[in-house]
């Protein structure tokens, strides 16, 4: 399989599968590593595609939640822009008076004590 069949396949999968997918790549790649180091694989070439696989799947499910993050963050903007015209346009026919109210627990220059 090449490479660009398996972006295009990873993106095709949903975050729950890549992350299932992931940890199962993480162990299988753990237990290859501990193999060789320990003399009985002999494949090192195979440590070497297993971490890009890893990282590959990794990238494909960090630009899926930051899209994901991204779509909601426009969604909420767009609700707060609908939210702060219907309120203007409210405020726009009650703001006939305003009257301010002195803040408490704020002293004048003057009031200071020496």
């Amino acid at each position: 399989m090449t490479t660009v069949t398996a972006i295009t396949e990873l993106k095709r999968m949903s975050a729950a599968e890549l992350r299932k997918e992931l940890a199962s790549k993480r162990a299988a790649y753990a237990r290859h590593r501990i193999g060789v180091t320990m003399q009985s694989e002999k494949n090192h070439a195979a440590c070497r595609l297993q971490r890009r696989e890893i990282a590959r799947m990794t990238m494909v499910l960090h630009d899926l939640e930051r899209n994901q993050k991204s779509e909601k963050n426009q969604t909420n903007q767009t609700n707060k822009v609908q939210e702060s015209s219907s309120v203007s346009s409210d405020s726009s026919v009650s703001s006939g008076s305003s009257s301010k109210k002195p803040v408490k627990g704020v002293r004048s220059k003057s009031k200071k004590a020496a």
